[in-house]
């Protein structure tokens, strides 16, 4: 927002400048200062948030809180909404700030869509099942059908629209 507010005040001044154009001037100027006003108060970090990522249930946070030891999550935006990052930090857990981005770390596997690729179905459920509880969103995180089997073959522990809770089967 602040570069486009500069970009439309740097032109007003130079159409300004020009004579003939300062009509122009004044309607970049004026639409420049609107963007000012409006795009900060819209497009705050927890509103593009809501825009970009479902919000995680109260009772689904809950749940996440409730286990004692480390939950890991198919994204970790969900562990911020849940309140446990800083616990999970603490306790020493496995965090993965970008967990679909581990599909990109193979080059051999480029090319391959996440689900199909062996190598990274295998560090995924690595990764998922190092914990006491796996968090499972609705997101999209590149988890296979079988992977997501495995995932949640251990006890319910929420389930519902906005993914799932599961105690973790080794």
């Amino acid at each position: 927002a602040a570069l486009l507010v500069g970009v439309g005040v740097g032109l007003a001044r130079l159409r300004a400048a020009v004579p003939g154009r300062r009509r122009g001037a004044v309607a970049l100027a004026a639409a420049a200062g609107a963007i000012g006003l409006l795009v900060p108060g819209a497009w705050t970090p927890a509103a593009a948030a809501r825009l970009t990522t479902p919000p995680l249930p109260a009772s689904l946070a809950s749940a996440v809180r409730a286990v004692p030891g480390c939950v890991p999550a198919d994204t970790a935006t969900a562990l911020v909404e849940a309140d446990v990052l800083t616990r999970q930090l603490r306790l020493g857990c496995d965090v993965w700030p970008d967990v679909s981005g581990w599909q990109y770390a193979d080059p051999r596997a480029r090319g391959l869509e996440a689900w199909r690729n062996p190598r990274y179905q295998q560090t995924l459920l690595r990764h998922l099942r190092s914990g006491d509880a796996v968090l499972l969103t609705a997101r999209a995180s590149g988890l296979s059908a079988a992977s997501l089997q495995v995932l949640r073959a251990g006890p319910v522990l929420w389930t519902g629209a906005a993914g799932s809770l599961h105690r973790t089967v080794r």
